[in-house]
């Protein structure tokens, strides 16, 4: 892996982690705005990670 694309990688990660923790703060304004009505409370949900099952070929 080059040093480019290493530098990319870890910009990525690092707009990646900012976006994640300022989502919040902005995400009920912005669909309030969008959407034309008052959000009075809300409740954010855990995320649903997929897992796969790992079996031996035979």
């Amino acid at each position: 892996m080059s040093n480019k694309s290493k530098k990319r990688d870890t910009e990525g990660n690092k707009y990646d982690k900012i976006f994640k923790e300022n989502i919040n703060s902005i995400f009920v304004k912005l669909v309030e705005w969008q959407s034309d009505f008052k959000i009075k409370d809300y409740k954010p949900l855990q995320p649903k990670l997929q897992t796969t099952l790992e079996r031996e070929l035979d």
